[in-house]
């Protein structure tokens, strides 16, 4: 199964494709994908070929992605790019962690994600977190180096599919894959957007059944408000200035239109004028290109 999405084909067209060579249905390849029965070997030396797998891959038991919560255009991605994406990411998390167990190089937390209290809101979450990290409440100078001091593996994997990030658990572990061609105040956000959703346990397998608006909502509050606590924000907001929210957006790392947002959901801009603000960055051209520049936040590790 992993095989199959990393390449994006479907299993009606393996079984097209393995045609010429063997007859099979799309439903017995289910089946053997699921688990519910054992496949032949002369199939799986077939699919090692069409999958560009050694044999050997398919006989060892493997790492696997659960809980995976997609940062994206969703409108814009299909289930076969999410696949051939998903794949992608489990092939270098997998290298990762054997190169950490070759290296004895293992990624240690200095708080996992099992200390970190529960049933606080996303605003509670990220100033509990700010404040068990001793970051006080100026900016983060990195959000990737705050996921590995959490315990999450954190890595790029570059793709031209209008996605920024994916989280996940791959067996257990919790691991983020972010898209270095976003920009870095887009990195910076979607990297805390992700954290949020594995701290508020989006990811995990008995997560609480809430809308997919909800979830995304609460994981994008948790990390504006992490990024740039409520009490700066204000003080960002206060003169009332695109030269402040510029001067905040390079200070603290985060976009003046998340600002801007952030700010309407805090109440501390009026909804007359939020509306004024993005009317006059419709204007300037700023929907698509913001000033301020933001310095890059690499997942290096």
């Amino acid at each position: 199964l992993t095989a199959r999405k990393a390449t994006g084909l479907s299993t009606r067209k393996v079984a097209a494709l393995l045609a010429p060579r063997l007859a099979i249905t799309h439903a017995t390849l289910a089946n053997y994908e699921n688990g519910k029965t054992l496949p032949p070997m002369p199939l799986l030396t077939l699919l090692a070929d069409l999958y560009a797998r050694p044999l050997t891959w398919f006989l060892q038991p493997g790492p696997t992605l659960s809980g995976i919560r997609y940062r994206a255009h969703s409108s814009k991605l299909s289930i076969a790019d999410k696949h051939r994406y998903e794949g992608t990411c489990l092939r270098w998390l997998d290298a990762y962690i054997r190169l950490e167990q070759a290296l004895n190089k293992p990624l240690r937390a200095e708080i996992p994600l099992s200390q970190v209290p529960g049933g606080l809101s996303p605003r509670q979450l990220a100033a509990h977190l700010r404040t068990a990290l001793e970051l006080g409440q100026g900016p983060i100078p990195s959000v990737v180096t705050l996921l590995e001091r959490l315990g999450i593996r954190t890595l790029e994997v570059e793709t031209a599919l209008p996605l920024w990030a994916l989280a996940a658990t791959m067996d257990g572990t919790p691991v983020v894959a972010l898209n270095p061609r976003a920009s870095a105040d887009r990195c910076r956000l979607t990297a805390a957007h992700e954290l949020g959703h594995l701290l508020l346990g989006h990811c995990a397998p008995s997560a609480a059944p809430l809308s997919e608006k909800d979830l995304e909502a609460a994981a994008y509050e948790f990390a504006s408000c992490l990024l740039i606590p409520p009490a700066e924000l204000e003080k960002a907001c206060r003169p009332r200035s695109a030269v402040a929210l510029c001067q905040y957006k390079e200070q603290f790392g985060i976009s003046m239109a998340a600002m801007i947002y952030a700010a309407r959901r805090e109440d501390i801009l009026s909804e007359s004028l939020t509306k004024r603000l993005w009317i006059e960055f419709a204007k300037r051209g700023w929907r698509e290109n913001e000033p301020g520049t933001v310095r890059a936040d690499r997942a290096l590790r």
